[in-house]
């Protein structure tokens, strides 16, 4: 989880590049939001849909790079990485 947030961090729309062999077959990205109303919202499945995440969202924001401040949050079999982030 620390790789990957590092990687989004960094690299945005290209972090797949620097962790895809991270992931499980069966990981999946929440990102909250009514899909409706916000083009990224969903559970995201895989890294093909990690992909498509990372499209749509930068396509619609850019970022400063190197500003996230996350926690992790370790339960069972999961670990949730929260953090805010300041787009334009």
């Amino acid at each position: 989880a620390m790789q990957f947030v590092h990687a989004y961090d960094h690299y945005g729309r290209d972090a797949l590049q620097h962790c895809q062999g991270f992931f499980a077959d069966e990981f999946e990205f929440f990102c909250p939001g009514d899909p409706e109303q916000v083009a990224f919202a969903g559970v995201w499945k895989g890294v093909n849909g990690m992909q498509e995440f990372f499209n749509r969202f930068h396509s619609l924001f850019s970022r400063n790079a190197g500003s996230l401040k996350p926690t992790y949050l370790e339960a069972d079999d999961r670990v949730v990485a929260r953090y805010e982030d300041q787009v334009f």
